[in-house]
């Protein structure tokens, strides 16, 4: 039978590995890369268990009145919306209506 709790345990070991591989590297000298080097590493998990009609991102929700989000780190967005900007990992997309989520 599956142990699916010693599954999750090494997925968060793994997490914690990554965790200070930079730190080691570069101290304290920039904690702003080093964030984002965490949320590239949570990216990259993302997008290897979200199903293939999901992708993920960073950037801005605009919403149709025409107001816009602060950064946000990680969005998660179905492939099925259109975005009105995409380069690369960056995008600035529509709220997707909670019925359309699952």
């Amino acid at each position: 039978m599956p142990n699916y709790l010693d599954f999750q345990l090494s997925i968060a070991q793994e997490f914690k590995a990554y965790e200070n591989r930079v730190r080691f590297l570069i101290d304290d000298s920039n904690w702003a890369e080093e964030g984002r080097y965490k949320e590239i590493i949570l990216m990259n998990y993302l997008r290897r268990n979200l199903p293939q009609n999901f992708s993920v991102g960073t950037g801005f929700v605009r919403n149709n009145l025409g107001e816009i989000t602060g950064q946000i780190d990680i969005i998660i967005y179905k492939n099925t919306y259109p975005l009105f900007f995409s380069e690369g990992d960056f995008i600035i997309c529509n709220p997707i209506p909670l019925q359309d989520t699952v």
